[in-house]
């Protein structure tokens, strides 16, 4: 249920961007909806979401240290701000009765990463 680094799909960053794989969570959690609904759920192991965000935290850190210069340890607070917000948005769109069509909410989760949250609000 956990990927490896070679189990986990490339990154396809589009230009100019640093391509967050919200869809690659969005596959994973397809994949293996019957336990990460469970696990990741309100009731769940928090132990399982530090092991998915370890899982997920090279592949993610290999991309970005290829694309700018940060600083590793800020790094590390930066993936881990990230892949917390995309397990829990992840999470929530799935509970939801109805929620917003996939592709809006791959847009979205990519408007966030790369414009912030308080412009979102603003508009």
């Amino acid at each position: 249920m956990i990927p490896t680094i070679e189990e986990l799909p490339p990154i396809n960053a589009p230009l100019g961007g640093f391509g967050m794989p919200f869809d690659m969570f969005m596959s994973l959690y397809e994949v293996n909806q019957k336990y990460y609904a469970v696990l990741l759920g309100s009731k769940g192991d928090p132990v399982f979401t530090s092991k998915l965000k370890d899982a997920i935290k090279p592949i993610l850190s290999r991309e970005l240290i290829a694309r700018v210069q940060v600083d590793a340890i800020k790094l590390d607070y930066i993936l881990e701000y990230i892949l917390t917000a995309m397990i829990g948005l992840m999470c929530y769109w799935y509970n939801q009765k109805n929620p917003i069509p996939k592709e809006e909410m791959y847009e979205l989760v990519q408007t966030i990463m790369e414009q912030g949250v308080y412009k979102q609000l603003l508009e």
